[in-house]
């Protein structure tokens, strides 16, 4: 999947998770995190080209009107991708592993408060991330075994995530106010 597939998808995520727990009006931090964590898995991407989430938080930056921070968080996002690289990180290697968005979790319900909805919405957001590539023909390693699906990334993933991000979304609306 692509970036904004990606991005709406954990957005919708996040979104469904808020409605679940009835507290849909407190959850700015939960969609926070789930933005960032459906954009954190590609930072393994090569450091040549800039990643979806340096593009989004740079997007954003520009409507705040502070390009300035952008500059700044997008700056930090590429050394780090620079030492992922020198690591020998590849694509859909570990970034892409379900362990992080669980320890994610279990994290936020540890720590419960703002921090705690971050990571959990970081946490929602990852997984979002995972199970959009699985869709695709390169796939992502669950627990030991390759998932692949049979869309391609500039296409039929793209419209099979905008498709479950809007049914989570009507279901969040059904689901709100119980």
């Amino acid at each position: 999947m692509r970036g904004g597939a990606h991005l709406y998808l954990a957005a919708t995520s996040g979104i469904f998770l808020a409605s679940l727990t009835g507290r849909v009006g407190e959850a700015g931090p939960l969609l926070v995190g789930a933005a960032v964590g459906g954009l954190l898995p590609d930072i393994d991407l090569p450091p040549h080209t800039a990643s979806p989430l340096e593009r989004w938080i740079m997007r954003a930056a520009r409507k705040s009107r502070v390009p300035a921070l952008g500059w700044a968080v997008t700056a930090v996002i590429r050394l780090l991708r620079i030492v992922l690289a020198m690591l020998g990180t590849r694509h859909r290697g570990w970034l892409h592993s379900p362990l992080i968005p669980i320890g994610l979790a279990m994290s936020g319900l540890a720590a419960g408060g703002v921090t705690g909805w971050m990571l959990l919405g970081t946490a929602v957001g990852m997984f979002s991330h995972l199970v959009g590539d699985s869709l695709t023909p390169s796939g992502v390693s669950w627990f030991g075994r390759r998932v692949r699906g049979p869309f391609r990334t500039d296409g039929g993933a793209d419209v099979v995530g905008f498709a479950v991000g809007s049914l989570l979304l009507l279901l969040a609306i059904a689901f709100e106010g119980r």
